[in-house]
C-alpha cells in the first residue's frame, strides 16, 4: 500500500523501488509495480546462494525453487524488468556441490548485474559460530569464478540493448569533456558523447553499444522536462 501511495503522489515522476527481501516480495507488490507506469521496472533481489541447503543455514526463509518461481513471476508480470542480486561465496558449510548450485543459478537467471562477495566473519553473528568454515583461499577462488561468469552475462545483457531507443533521464556531465550522462528506468548508465544535455531532461536515447555497466548512445530528441515524465516502462495493468 505504501508503494502505491508514493507512486500516486509522485506521478508522473519516476519512483525507484530498489529492493525487498525475497520472502517478502508478494504478488500484491508485483501488481502494484505493474499497475503504476511511473514505478521503474528494476528490482534488486538478493539471493545470497543458489543452494537450498546453504539458504537454510543462512536462515533466509526460502529455497532455491521458491526464489526461481519469484523470478519467473516478476518477469511474467514485468516484461523487460532489470534484475540484480547479491551473492556470498564461501559461507560456512558451503560444499563444492552447494557452490555449483550458485553457479547454475546465475547462469539460469542471467541477472543484469550482481554484487558478489566472499564470506567475511563478523564476531557476534550466528554465522560466526557455524562449523565447517571454508578456507579463505577457497572463498576467493569461488568468488573469482562467480565474477568471471557474471561479467560475461552482464556484457551480453548490455549488448542486447544496442539498436534500441529508450527514455533516459539526464543526470549530469560524463567523465570526459563534452559528455552528458543519464540513467534509464532500469538504472543503466548511459553516456552521450559530444552532446551537452541539461540535467533533468528526458531524452530518447538510441543505444549504440554497451560494455556492461556503461552504455553509449546518441539522443534522438527531448521527450519532456522534469514536470512531465515518460513512463518508466510500457507495461501496466493486465
Amino acid at each position: 500500500n505504501l508503494l502505491a501511495e508514493v507512486a500516486d503522489a509522485a506521478a508522473p515522476a519516476w519512483v525507484r523501488f530498489v529492493t525487498s527481501h525475497p520472502r517478502d516480495f508478494s504478488d500484491e507488490l508485483i501488481e502494484v509495480i505493474a499497475c503504476h507506469p511511473n514505478v521503474c521496472r528494476q528490482v534488486h533481489l538478493p539471493v545470497q546462494s543458489g543452494s537450498s541447503r546453504v539458504l537454510g543455514l543462512m536462515n533466509r526463509g526460502y529455497g532455491r525453487e521458491e526464489y526461481l518461481d519469484l523470478v519467473r513471476r516478476l518477469r511474467s508480470a514485468l516484461p523487460g524488468v532489470v534484475l540484480s542480486t547479491d551473492v556470498i561465496a564461501g559461507f560456512p558449510g558451503e560444499t563444492e556441490a552447494d557452490f555449483e548450485d550458485t553457479v547454475s543459478l546465475l547462469s539460469e537467471v542471467r541477472y543484469d548485474y550482481a554484487f558478489l562477495f566472499r564470506y567475511s566473519e563478523r564476531r557476534g553473528t550466528a554465522a560466526a559460530g557455524l562449523p565447517d568454515g571454508v578456507p579463505v583461499g577457497v572463498r576467493l577462488s569461488r568468488l573469482g569464478v562467480l565474477q568471471t561468469l557474471q561479467a560475461g552475462i552482464t556484457r551480453e545483457r548490455s549488448a542486447e540493448l544496442a539498436g534500441r531507443t529508450m527514455p533516459v533521464l539526464v543526470t549530469g556531465r560524463g567523465s570526459r569533456p563534452g559528455q552528458s550522462a543519464g540513467r534509464t528506468a532500469g538504472n543503466r548508465m548511459v553516456v552521450f558523447d559530444g552532446e551537452q544535455l541539461e540535467p533533468g531532461l528526458f531524452v530518447r536515447a538510441f543505444v549504440i553499444s554497451g560494455d556492461g555497466w556503461t552504455h553509449f548512445a546518441r539522443s534522438a530528441g527531448v521527450i519532456a522536462d522534469d514536470k512531465s515524465r515518460p513512463p518508466a516502462d510500457e507495461g501496466g495493468c493486465r
